[in-house]
């Protein structure tokens, strides 16, 4: 059988429990840090930043464990529902792609060029 993956980290449930804690995000991370500390994971500010904007969407165990015990939640309301979309699905990847495309590309020359001629265009009159 092949492993399945865990549902990825909700971002703003974390951040909604910290602020209805009254917590900084350094107060969390360096409780969290000193429980995760004795496993040999390091875990700091950055970290959990990175958690609440959903850039780390899957953390070890261990860090989620302690982020419940800190922020006092249930493990399972710190993730997100399986019938919510995902942010990473093909369709928005696609779409990121396409807009990219679309966007005007500047060659370093023509700007040169293009302010070049300005610059002269003015001094004429």
């Amino acid at each position: 059988m092949g492993k399945t993956s865990a549902p990825p980290l909700d971002g703003e449930a974390i951040r909604s429990a910290r602020h209805a804690k009254f917590m900084t995000q350094a107060e969390v991370a360096g409780r969290v840090a000193e429980q995760c500390a004795a496993d040999g994971i390091k875990f700091d500010r950055s970290g959990l930043s990175m958690i609440e904007n959903g850039t780390v969407k899957r953390p070890s165990l261990k860090v989620v464990r302690s982020l419940a015990a800190v922020l006092e939640l249930d493990p399972a309301e710190m993730f997100k529902a399986e019938d919510d979309p995902d942010e990473d699905d093909d369709e928005s990847e696609a779409a990121l792609a396409a807009q990219k495309k679309a966007a005007p590309r500047w060659n370093r020359g023509d700007r040169k060029g293009h302010a070049r001629q300005r610059i002269t265009e003015g001094t004429r009159k």
